[in-house]
C-alpha cells in the first residue's frame, strides 16, 4: 500500500504530465512479488519498483515506449535468464514475470485513483482487481476494478465468469493470497489480477523522547501511519518528529476519546515514567488492537501490572497476550536505533501473524506458488463447475 500511496501523490502532483504504470500480473517461479508497481514519467524517473535489475531496467525502457505509443502492453520476462529476456506475452515460460504497462494520459481518468482513495478513507482492506485483454489489436485495455464494479465485470465476462469471478474475489479476501484467471481463447482473452489492498498499519508511540525519533523515522519508511502522543504539551513538537503523521498533545484519560483504533493498530509505550505508564497500560492492554508494547525492564511490566490487578483492574489471557514487555525481538539491541528495529521487527511479525525466524529455518519456499498458465480455452476451474 505504501508504493501505491507514492504512485497516487506523484500522479496526482502532475495531473497534466503522462506516466507509464508498471505492474507485476503474474509471478510463476522466482521471488518477485505479484502486484509491485512502478511509476514511469517522460524523463525515465520512477516512484516504485518492481523488483529492480535487468528487468526493471528493461520495463523502464519499455515504459518510456508506451507513452510513445500511447498503447499498452504486456510484457513477460524469464527471471532465470541473465539478461531477463523479455517479449511480447503470449504463453507463459515455467519461470516467468508478466508485467502489464499501461499509459496513464492527463486527459483519461485513471481508474485506480477513486479506489485507493476508498480504501484509505474506509481503512479496511479490499481486493482490487487489474483486468486486461487481447483482441485482434493486440493489448485493447486495463483497468482496476472492485468486486462490485458490476459496469466494467458485464462488459467482457458471461454471467457464468462473473459468478466464478466473485467467488474467487471472496477467496483472495480471506486468504490474502493472489490470484490470476484468465477468460476466453489465445486469439482473445480477458486476464484479471486480483489482490489484497490493505491500509497502511497504525503505529501510536506514546512519549517523545529521543529514542522516539529512530522508531518514528523507521516505520515512517516502512509505510506505517504514525501517531506520536504525549501528556504534557510543552513536549509535542512537530517539527522534532518530521516523519511522524501526527504529533498530538492527549492526557491519557482522553486517549479513547480523541485516538481511533483498529484491530490492525500497534502501540507502544515509551514514556520511561512508572505513573504515567502504569495509567497508559490499563487504558491499552483491554482494546482490541495488533501489538501492544512497552519499552524497559521486565520487572517494571510486572510491577505495574501489579499495580493495575490492586486497583481492581483484570486483563484476560488474550489481553496479555498481545502484551510484549520489554518490547523487541532479541537481536542485541543497544543503541535507540537497533531497538527501534528490534520493536518494529516484532511489531510486523505481530500483524502479519508470523513467527520471527529466520528464512533460512523454511521449510517451504517463500516465494510465490506458479499461478496456472495463462492462455487457456477456458479456465479450468469454471470448465469443473460447468
Amino acid at each position: 500500500m505504501k508504493e501505491l500511496i507514492h504512485i497516487l501523490k506523484a500522479r496526482t502532483a502532475h495531473p497534466n504530465q503522462p506516466f507509464a504504470l508498471a505492474t507485476v500480473v503474474r509471478v510463476e517461479g522466482g521471488c518477485r512479488h505479484a502486484g509491485a508497481r512502478m511509476l514511469i514519467d517522460i524523463d525515465g524517473h520512477t516512484v516504485g519498483s518492481i523488483g529492480g535489475g535487468s528487468v526493471q531496467n528493461d520495463v523502464i525502457a519499455k515504459g518510456l515506449e508506451v507513452l510513445v505509443s500511447r498503447e499498452n502492453r504486456l510484457m513477460s520476462y524469464d527471471v532465470l535468464s541473465p539478461a531477463g529476456a523479455a517479449s511480447d506475452a503470449t504463453v507463459s515460460g515455467r519461470e516467468t514475470v508478466d508485467v502489464l504497462i499501461e499509459a496513464l494520459l492527463p486527459e483519461n481518468a485513471w481508474s485506480l485513483e477513486p479506489i485507493l482513495d476508498q480504501i484509505l478513507h474506509d481503512g479496511s482492506p479490499l481486493v482490487l482487481g487489474t483486468l486486461h485483454g487481447k483482441g485482434e489489436t493486440g493489448l485493447t485495455l486495463a483497468h482496476s476494478f472492485l468486486e462490485n464494479d458490476e459496469e466494467v465485470l458485464i462488459n467482457f465476462l458471461n454471467p457464468d465468469e462473473r459468478r466464478h469471478l466473485k467467488r474467487q474475489m471472496r477467496e483472495v479476501a480471506e486468504t490474502g493470497k493472489s490470484q490470476s484467471l484468465c477468460y476466453g481463447d489465445s486469439a482473445h482473452f480477458v486476464e484479471l489480477f486480483l489482490e489484497k489492498v490493505v491500509p497502511p498499519p497504525e503505529l501510536f508511540i506514546f512519549g517523545t523522547g529521543e529514542d522516539v525519533r529512530p522508531l518514528v523515522q523507521l516505520a515512517h519508511d516502512v509505510g506505517y501511519r504514525v501517531t506520536i502522543v504525549d501528556h504534557r504539551e510543552e513536549e509535542v513538537d512537530p517539527l522534532r518528529f518530521l516523519e511522524a503523521d501526527a504529533v498530538l498533545h492527549v492526557k491519557p484519560h482522553h486517549i479513547l476519546e480523541q485516538l481511533a483504533f483498529t484491530p490492525r493498530s500497534a502501540a507502544i509505550i515509551m514514556n520511561h515514567c512508572h505513573e504515567t505508564d502504569c495509567e497508559l497500560l490499563g487504558i491499552l492492554l483491554p482494546l482490541k488492537i495488533a501489538y501492544l508494547g512497552m519499552v524497559g525492564p521486565k520487572k517494571k511490566t510486572k510491577k505495574i501490572l501489579q499495580e493495575l490487578e490492586q486497583n481492581r483492574f483484570s486483563f484476560s489471557p488474550q489481553n496479555l497476550e498481545k502484551l510484549h514487555a520489554p518490547a523487541g525481538l532479541d537481536i542485541g539491541s543497544e543503541s535507540p536505533e537497533e531497538l527501534a528495529l528490534s520493536i518494529l521487527a516484532e511489531i510486523q511479525a505481530a500483524l502479519s501473524a508470523q513467527r520471527s525466524a529466520s528464512l533460512r529455518e523454511h521449510v517451504v519456499p517463500i516465494a510465490p506458488e506458479p499461478f496456472l498458465p495463462r492462455i487457456r480455452k477456458k479456465s479450468a476451474m469454471l470448465q469443473a463447475e460447468a
